[in-house]
């Protein structure tokens, strides 16, 4: 008889043990599923998202200049604020007539391609307001982010380096790597003890069942 009891109380110790495996592993494969989306979601769609990001700061620069000439035309206190602008993008802005001639140009130079727009640009800026794409510097072979716009009275060009982009795309994948690993042993530490506490209300139902 004692041994059967023993045997008895064994299984079910046993079984719960199985419980507390079962609940580890789901929670262990839980978090690995919710650490390989988020990473995963920042090599594929963190580069997308960071271009769009700098293209919305472009074109929000490009409307307070804009608005910031009609007020003032070319005074200090507008040439001050494209400096600042053209400072925090690391780039250039070139503001142009209607025609396409330069009339002020502020930020990096001998870096940008040749600063100048063409016939066609100006007749496409007519339909689109708003033109994005790649150019080249006009020695080496950096690339650069190219915004053009039509604003109410002038054409504005800002470049900013496509190499800092990428740039800042990488360290932010270099840091999720510290946040993923940092955040997958926080998850086991916490799976061991959420499976221990769900599982130790079974362990004291069992003893009172079998008493």
């Amino acid at each position: 008889n004692c041994k059967g009891i023993w045997l008895q109380t064994r299984g079910k110790r046993m079984k719960i043990n199985s419980i507390f495996s079962k609940i580890f592993i789901y929670f262990i494969v839980f978090t690995l599923i919710l650490v390989g989306t988020i990473w995963i979601s920042q090599i594929f769609f963190l580069p997308e998202y960071y271009e769009n990001k700098k293209i919305e700061i472009i074109k929000s620069s490009i409307l307070t200049i804009d608005e910031t000439i009609q007020k003032e035309e070319f005074s200090d206190n507008s040439i001050n604020i494209i400096t600042d602008i053209s400072e925090r993008l690391n780039g250039r802005i070139t503001v142009f007539d209607s025609q396409g001639k330069v009339l002020l140009y502020e930020g990096s130079q001998g870096m940008m391609r040749e600063t100048r727009i063409t016939r066609e640009e100006i007749q496409k800026l007519s339909e689109e307001k708003f033109l994005v794409y790649k150019t080249n510097a006009i020695r080496g072979n950096n690339e650069f982010l190219a915004a053009l716009a039509k604003g109410e009275n002038y054409i504005y060009l800002v470049l900013t380096p496509f190499q800092a982009i990428e740039d800042a795309i990488t360290i932010a994948q270099d840091f999720y790597i510290f946040i993923l690993a940092g955040g997958l042993l926080i998850a086991l530490l916490l799976s061991y003890i959420f499976a221990n506490k769900t599982s130790k209300p079974l362990l004291e139902l069992n003893k009172l069942a079998g008493e």
